[in-house]
């Protein structure tokens, strides 16, 4: 993918990694307002109503993707991922659910060898392995800072995102990615939408639609936009080692944008990362 003929899609990488990067410090700021399903029924929306405006010169398209396939895709990809990691970012700092949520590369990975018959190189293994390690050292010192429950819950969300991503590998792919960006937003929204009501609504405030609005357009809607042309383009083992970097930028604007402070663990970390997207670039 980072060929002298691709540094289009590796711009468009750099720039959904920066989006989504940049979601767990913003997220972390909306839940001061609101709680996690109402926070997240208010990304949804506003990813909705703009991904519709990328989606409306493709409206022939919509006649030709299976509904069952694309409710089955918001259900995996956006209802039960940001869910579970929006209940789990409640009791984990910034930092630690970016990097819990982003076991998902190798889960992914593991799942497209298993069910889409993808092979791994050896510097791809090496990658995967170097920049899940980062991951977990990063994690191996923060790991007090909340309760095994808000553990849990992200690395759930990790699985159901991988499942997501496989799942449209595997059935959606070829249809028109806009499209199916749109409905897999509306569909998850009614489910988001019937749970938020249990949660109670406080006064709406500015800076939590400001928040909500970039999380719902630059960190979910453009992002994922960005994310199933590349993967549909370039296959799931192919695109998910780079992923890596979403956490180490998640840890560093939660630096300065959170307050969270740095340690010894976080920098191996980010030296193993980046020692791992390094040799994922290097076999291309």
């Amino acid at each position: 993918m980072a060929s002298h003929k691709n540094y289009l899609d590796s711009l468009m990488f750099i720039t959904m990694a920066s989006f989504w990067a940049l979601n767990y410090s913003v997220l972390k700021l909306a839940l001061n307002y609101e709680p996690p399903f109402v926070t997240l029924f208010f990304r949804i929306l506003f990813a909705l109503l703009t991904s519709l405006i990328f989606a409306l010169p493709y409206s022939s398209s919509f006649k030709h993707i299976s509904l069952l396939d694309t409710f089955i895709l918001g259900f995996f990809n956006i209802f039960l991922f940001m869910g579970l990691w929006f209940l789990g970012e409640k009791s984990e700092p910034a930092s630690i659910s970016s990097i819990l949520v982003y076991t998902y590369p190798i889960i992914s990975v593991l799942l497209s060898v298993i069910f889409l018959g993808e092979k791994l190189n050896l510097y791809q293994t090496l990658g995967l392995f170097f920049g899940f390690s980062g991951v977990i050292l990063i994690m191996i010192r923060n790991i007090k800072t909340g309760g095994i429950y808000g553990i849990i819950l992200l690395i759930g969300a990790a699985l159901s995102w991988s499942i997501g991503t496989t799942y449209f590998k595997k059935r959606l792919d070829k249809f028109n990615v806009q499209t199916v960006n749109f409905l897999q937003y509306a569909f998850s929204l009614p489910l988001v939408g019937i749970i938020s009501f249990t949660e109670g609504l406080k006064p709406i405030s500015l800076p939590f639609i400001f928040y909500t609005f970039y999380m719902g357009f630059f960190g979910t809607s453009l992002a994922y936009l960005i994310y199933l042309y590349l993967v549909g383009k370039h296959g799931i083992i192919k695109t998910n080692p780079y992923l890596f970097m979403v956490p180490v930028l998640g840890t560093l604007f939660s630096i300065f944008i959170n307050n969270e402070r740095i340690n010894v663990f976080t920098i191996g970390g980010l030296i193993l990362v980046g020692l791992g997207i390094y040799l994922s670039f290097k076999n291309k």
